[in-house]
């Protein structure tokens, strides 16, 4: 998060967080890991004062936002955490579906295993509150991967035997990109931990490189590459907003997204460097690799597309095709930018997600004088 002065243009870097509001208290409350915390705030110097403190309100948070509002006299209305429930379909090429998975709760960002027999995929239990599992696709049993105050966005390494992820741990102050074995053992292992919010990440065909993108409040969402254990370094920064980072499987080559335009479309660049190629026609989000590289799927609107691509000797790109539409779930926060379907290994088949109806009974919950307690919860830490 960051501080403006509309008088002298001055801003300045405060805490890792989403979506600020001031309150008169002198706090700012904000988003950080699908929860609300608060940060004693002076806006004449435009600095804080001591460290973010959770304020236990459970707000919804979904689409990049978090539904809650304050008013100048401290009052507090906000939409209860609760998630609609969603199903995991297989969809076939000609838009045939049957459903994979139903359970209690929301599913986002499905990621099918190298072999096909497994999926990880973040799950949402009716309070909001987000982990990552594994699914054995053939038994039908699942097992929880993380341990986490939150976490979201898996991506498997080429060899199947381990999980990235993002998450923010306890005592952590925001999300970071972890990894950890796909069989649940052993620890998760942080590989990146920088100032500012990094998502998406996507691993190399070698297993041996990072991709994710970075939110800077200079220059946006730029795409950056790190080696396991090295130094990250940019690949594309620029003032618009470049997301959805995806490597191909013959490596050379990303996918990713980017609103240059003027809207969002899917290009595709070589690294460490390389030519860019346009590739969507009529805007384009969430892009995909075949796992045998001749194809590239995006989505426009609620159209799934496919492209013919050839990645040997340099990259060309062949005219999109629409394969099927539907209204299945997409990628809904441009600030994680992460491609929330996935492809069968054989392309055959895609992993879609379907949410059910919102709440019909769903209120608006008002705290009058909430910003009492606020002052409280800061006194008493």
């Amino acid at each position: 998060m960051v501080a403006l002065s509309t008088r002298t243009a001055e801003k300045r870097v405060l805490v890792r967080g989403l979506n600020p509001h001031y309150v008169p208290t002198g706090h700012v409350v904000f988003e950080r890991g699908f929860s609300l915390w608060a940060v004693a705030f002076d806006p004449g110097s435009l600095r804080t004062a001591g460290e973010p403190f959770p304020v236990n309100i459970p707000a919804r948070i979904a689409g990049g936002s978090a539904h809650f509002a304050l008013s100048g006299t401290g009052d507090l209305a906000y939409v209860p955490g609760t998630e609609a429930e969603s199903t995991l379909l297989w969809v076939e090429r000609d838009g045939r579906e049957s459903v994979l998975l139903r359970d209690r709760g929301t599913f986002q960002y499905p990621r099918i295993s190298p072999d096909g027999e497994r999926m990880s995929v973040t799950f949402a239990d009716p309070s909001g509150h987000r982990e990552i599992y594994v699914y054995d696709l053939g038994r039908g049993v699942r097992q929880r991967l993380t341990h986490s105050t939150a976490a979201a966005q898996s991506e498997w390494s080429p060899d199947g035997s381990r999980i990235a992820f993002i998450a923010q741990m306890e005592g952590s102050d925001g999300m970071d990109i972890f990894w950890q074995g796909s069989n649940g053992g052993g620890k998760a292992e942080n590989l990146l931990s920088r100032p500012f919010l990094q998502a998406g990440p996507s691993l190399s065909s070698d297993g041996k490189l990072l991709g994710y993108h970075e939110n800077r409040p200079d220059t946006t969402r730029d795409i950056w590459l790190m080696p396991i254990g090295g130094d990250p370094k940019p690949l594309v920064v620029s003032p618009f907003n470049e997301r959805s980072v995806r490597f191909s499987p013959a490596g050379f080559w990303i996918a990713y997204v980017s609103d240059e335009s003027g809207q969002d479309e899917v290009y595709v660049q070589g690294y460490p460097e390389g030519a860019r190629h346009l590739v969507s026609a009529g805007g384009g989000t969430e892009p995909a690799w075949s796992r045998q590289g001749d194809e590239l799927f995006y989505r426009r609107g609620d159209f799934m597309m496919s492209v013919p691509v050839r990645t040997k000797d340099g990259f060309d790109a062949g005219a999109p095709a629409g394969l099927f539409e539907g209204s299945y779930e997409p990628d809904r926060s441009t600030a994680v930018g992460h491609t929330n379907y996935d492809v069968s290994p054989d392309g055959k088949r895609f992993l879609m997600i379907r949410s059910g109806p919102e709440d019909a009974h769903r209120q608006i919950r008002v705290v009058l004088r909430w910003s009492e307690e606020l002052k409280r919860l800061d006194s008493n830490r």
